[in-house]
């Protein structure tokens, strides 16, 4: 296996690979939506959670994200950020301030939220990730996972999972690890991915995929890449630097995960969209006519949202406020 670091890619084996139940309701029992060689996405028939099945074991996984996968795009999702932590500063009911991000990334967003007067911690598995944050803006941000950074129970006012709950292998777990350190009233803040949208987005491309240059599109998970190839007799995977999405939350199933770790005051709303076509999905569109399409489709959803009082959420991503 060759591991991945900068922009090399990591070649897998089929071993590398495991079968896993649904981890919202426990049951083995899905119907595959998508389905190449080995890489499928499978519905659970019981509790309607997406999920890749089979998936990368825990230490591939653990690997990959462990080096710079990424460039951050912060000035992509600036506007997101600023609106959660002034949506933070005004709902927060305690008299401390104590914010953690999990899955920090370069700890931008924890710059923010300290220049605003809070005390940020975060966890982050990528090495690299954690130096920028240190080196850039003074933060110290644990090089483990959540439940590696062993936080003390009720803690933080505040905790935020910011495009990380469908990357993690355990969102059940960590979310009960969540609300374990998350003080009585405290705010927890999701921004993930909707699947009904990404899964009719797939539908529509799919005619098109001549016109797509990045190919990844082809799956309802697209924000990475896997080809499948051949290496003598063996069938390997490659994975590239982009993303990879472990899991896809519907307005559904985010409720049903939140619900059975008790957290209350379920709310969940349209996201702002990041400003950019970092991914390079199409060959004729380019970055500007891209973020004309997305202002465009997050006013059209609005408009659903606001006309059906806030029944149907149809953006390409969710945010989420929750309290414990």
């Amino acid at each position: 296996m060759e591991g991945y670091k900068g922009n090399k890619i990591i070649i897998l084996e089929m071993r590398d690979l495991e079968y896993i139940n649904c981890n919202l309701c426990g049951e083995d029992n899905f119907k595959i939506i998508y389905s190449h060689n080995e890489k499928k996405i499978v519905k659970c028939k019981n509790c309607g959670l997406f999920y890749r099945n089979p998936r990368l074991r825990e230490n591939i996984n653990r690997e990959f994200y462990s080096y710079k996968y990424y460039e951050e795009i912060f000035s992509a999702r600036i506007n997101i950020f600023k609106n959660i932590l002034n949506r933070l500063q005004k709902e927060t009911v305690t008299g401390t301030r104590n914010l953690l991000d999990v899955g920090c990334g370069q700890g931008h967003f924890l710059k923010l939220a300290k220049d605003l007067g809070w005390q940020v911690e975060g966890v982050e598995l990528a090495q690299s990730a954690c130096r920028f944050a240190r080196d850039r803006f003074g933060i110290e941000i644990k090089n483990k996972d959540l439940k590696g950074a062993d936080f003390p129970e009720d803690y933080f006012d505040a905790i935020t999972l910011l495009n990380v709950l469908d990357h993690l292998l355990d969102p059940l777990g960590t979310l009960k690890e969540i609300y374990r350190i998350l003080k009585p009233k405290g705010i927890l803040v999701i921004r993930v991915r909707n699947i009904n949208f990404h899964l009719f987005a797939y539908r529509i491309f799919l005619p098109f995929s001549y016109l797509i240059k990045n190919k990844a599109l082809l799956d309802p998970f697209f924000d990475h890449n896997y080809w499948f190839s051949r290496k003598s007799t063996e069938k390997i995977f490659q994975i590239d630097p982009c993303v990879d999405h472990n899991y896809g939350f519907s307005e559904k199933t985010t409720k049903k995960i939140l619900q059975k770790e008790e957290f209350r005051k379920i709310k969940i709303y349209n996201s702002l969209l990041s400003i950019s076509n970092h991914c390079k999905s199409f060959k004729i569109f380019n970055e500007y006519l891209v973020n004309i399409f997305k202002r465009t489709y997050f006013i059209f959803s609005q408009l659903i949202y606001l006309s059906s009082f806030g029944r149907h959420t149809i953006g390409s991503s969710l945010l989420v406020w929750a309290r414990k």
